[in-house]
């Protein structure tokens, strides 16, 4: 997940990456649910939290914006609005 807005009532933008960790659960869980829905529905609140991790920020804040990974490694985020336009 990366950047976008706080919310309608704070529409600041985001500078925030997070990284979907779900090949630890899914190994582990696989036996018992041939679903993701079946798995994230087993789940609790803590459990899903724990599956984001931060990555490093941007720069800049920003939402609206197109982005594109490069060799599995770099994701490179270009355009956008950024709170100060």
């Amino acid at each position: 997940m990366i950047g976008g807005k706080d919310s309608r009532e704070n529409p600041a933008s985001l500078n925030s990456v997070l990284k979907l960790q779900m090949t630890a659960f899914i190994n582990e869980k696989m036996e018992q649910a041939d679903k993701v829905q079946d798995m994230m529905e087993a789940m609790n609140t803590s459990q899903r939290k724990q599956l984001w991790v931060e990555c490093a920020l941007m720069n800049e804040a920003r939402s609206m914006f197109a982005a594109t990974a490069i060799n599995n490694k770099y994701i490179y985020v270009y355009g956008g609005i950024s709170s100060t336009n």
